[in-house]
């Protein structure tokens, strides 16, 4: 009886934090902003890389991979722009003692991305990936294999990295249960959700992207 109610509570838990990340409490829809109709773009001449630091002693190196981000929508804070398909990248640099055995070097999320540049110009842009894009583990597992990314799958896995830490003590059964329908929920959410522009977390925050920005920013 005892270990029904933790396994009732943790699912509860992994269900509710699950809701808290993908119910619409971060990022923002495309539909809620402003279309842009000023044709300008942000042309990255060489990929934009900066190591992201995660819980676990989990180090990633993220890329916005080189190419034409197209300003597609705006808002009071500032302009979208979107870039080339599948232009994030995050792998491993060191996967930590939460990580993968033999992880590193490998994908962990590839997706679709973009860039925010703000109104305010004292204000840095961030980059940001669009929910609904992410390749599968498995799509990911073909890229490190050959270097090459295939077509998305609709809708895309969500990635592991969206998902809250199973706390310690539990059982991997209790863990099944919990993910098992967190990630039911969870799959409808982000159903719900998809085309979502979502901040990277742990990015960089420095001048150097803006500068990069600067460098790029073309209106034809």
């Amino acid at each position: 009886m005892e270990q029904e109610k933790i396994l009732r509570n943790l699912a509860y838990a992994v269900v509710f934090s699950t809701i808290s990340l993908l119910c619409g409490c971060v990022g923002v829809a495309p539909t809620r902003l402003a279309p842009e109709s000023k044709v300008q773009s942000i042309v990255l001449e060489e990929p934009y890389q900066y190591i992201a630091n995660f819980p676990g002693s989990q180090r990633m190196q993220v890329t916005l991979t080189s190419g034409r981000y197209v300003a597609v929508a705006r808002d009071e804070s500032g302009f979208y722009y979107v870039g080339p398909p599948l232009c994030y990248r995050s792998v491993y640099v060191d996967p930590g003692w939460m990580g993968r055995q033999g992880g590193a070097g490998k994908h962990v999320a590839i997706a679709d991305c973009g860039i925010h540049v703000p109104s305010d110009e004292s204000v840095f842009p961030y980059a940001f990936s669009i929910v609904g894009t992410y390749l599968t583990t498995a799509q990911m597992n073909a890229v490190d294999a050959t270097g090459v990314a295939g077509q998305k799958d609709t809708p895309a896995e969500i990635p592991l990295e969206a998902f809250p830490s199973v706390p310690t003590g539990i059982s991997s059964l209790g863990a099944g249960v919990g993910m098992g329908v967190g990630l039911g929920i969870a799959s409808a959410l982000a159903a719900a959700e998809e085309g979502r522009f979502v901040p990277l977390r742990n990015q960089e925050v420095s001048p150097r992207l803006r500068k990069i920005v600067q460098r790029g920013l073309q209106t034809d």
